[in-house]
This record gives C-alpha cells, structure tokens and sequence, in this order.
C-alpha cells in the first residue's frame, strides 16, 4: 500500500469502528455495513493489484500452524496447552507470537472463529442448538453469551 492508501484504509476502518460503536444510534447496523462494504471494496481492489506482483507468504511459520491447528479442531474443546503440547512449544511463547503478529490471543481468534462458525450454521437454518453444537461451545448459554457479545445481538435475531 502506497500513503494515500494506507491512509484511505485507515480512515474507512476507523468509521466502520465508529458505525459498530454506535449501537445506540438510529441506522446504525445499515451505516456499520456500509462501512464495511466500502472496507471491502479497498481490500478487493488491493489484493487484485497485488495479484500482478508476486506476493510472499510473510506469515511467521509458528503462527501459521497455529492457525491451522484451530482450522482442524475448531469444534474440539481447544485449549493453548493443547495447541503447545501439538507444536512442541511453550505455550506463553505461543500466545505472545500470535498476537503480536494477529493482535489477538490464541483464545480470542478461538472464539472468533467459532462465532464466524455459528453465524454461517445460524444463515443455514439449522436449530440454535444444532448450531451451539456444531460450532463447538460446550452448553447453550455459553454460546448464546459469547455470540451475542461479540456480534451485538443474540443468535436468533442474527438469524432474523
């Protein structure tokens, strides 16, 4: 990215950041998504550009395995002792190289992924308790909880 791009990104992010913020506002789920849309539209356009250079996998090879550790066993009950005995590494080290390089703790980009899981069972119709179980929560009010404070609203009005 170029200044002015990084710039135009930021300054997209930052409203988009704004719009979410602002729950309590009238139109504030329509103006998050727009936001959102024109967030998109940047990255889009940036990776087609980048497709006409070559790209490096820049990605730390401990982070990468990581991730694809969480990928493989996501509806598992995961935990970073179980990812650190996987990986032969102390599991402190683990966590502080995830998130330096993904600003999230292995635990966060666990609930992420299982919230990201849920919002694709949850559009495909399936029971909200088929959806708790298949996005790997152990019990209903845990991830009615943890959905509901990540998204801003409860699994079945995300439904809706």
């Amino acid at each position: 990215m170029n200044t002015q791009e990084l710039q135009s990104f930021i300054f997209a992010a930052k409203q988009l950041e704004m719009a979410l913020n602002g729950r309590a506002a009238y139109g504030h789920r329509l103006l998050a998504k727009s936001c959102l849309l024109q967030v998109l539209v940047q990255l889009n356009r940036l990776f087609l550009m980048a497709g006409k250079q070559k790209i490096e996998n820049t990605m730390p090879a401990l982070v990468q395995k990581v991730i694809e550790y969480v990928e493989q066993n996501l509806t598992d009950h995961i935990n970073l002792d179980d990812i650190s005995s996987s990986l032969c590494f102390n599991s402190a080290y683990i966590n502080r190289q995830f998130k330096k390089i993904t600003g999230l703790t292995i635990g966060q980009y666990i609930l992420c992924k299982k919230v990201d899981l849920a919002k694709r069972y949850l559009c495909e119709n399936h029971s909200l308790m088929e959806v708790c179980e298949l996005s790997g929560f152990n019990d209903y009010s845990n991830f009615s909880r943890t959905f509901t404070s990540r998204v801003g609203c409860s699994p079945s009005e995300y439904r809706k």
